[in-house]
């Protein structure tokens, strides 16, 4: 699993710390992102294997990103 490198992307802080906290307990590289441009420039500086999108963000939305990384 440590070669999954995962991104994980919501406006909710404490939401996304937390589920990063537990994913990396469970031995899984994890990077957050509260921001959607944000996630985007992180995602083209080392493309993850798994991301997981918050729906609705203020500004670019989870749908907006994935429309992005297709």
């Amino acid at each position: 699993m440590r070669d999954w490198n995962v991104l994980l992307v919501d406006d909710e802080e404490e939401f996304v710390t937390t589920l990063a906290e537990r994913l990396r307990l469970r031995g899984i590289p994890t990077r957050m992102s509260t921001d959607g441009d944000e996630a985007l420039r992180m995602m083209e500086a080392d493309p993850p294997r798994v991301v997981v999108l918050d729906v609705l963000m203020p500004g670019l939305g989870g749908l907006d990103v994935l429309k992005r990384i297709k």
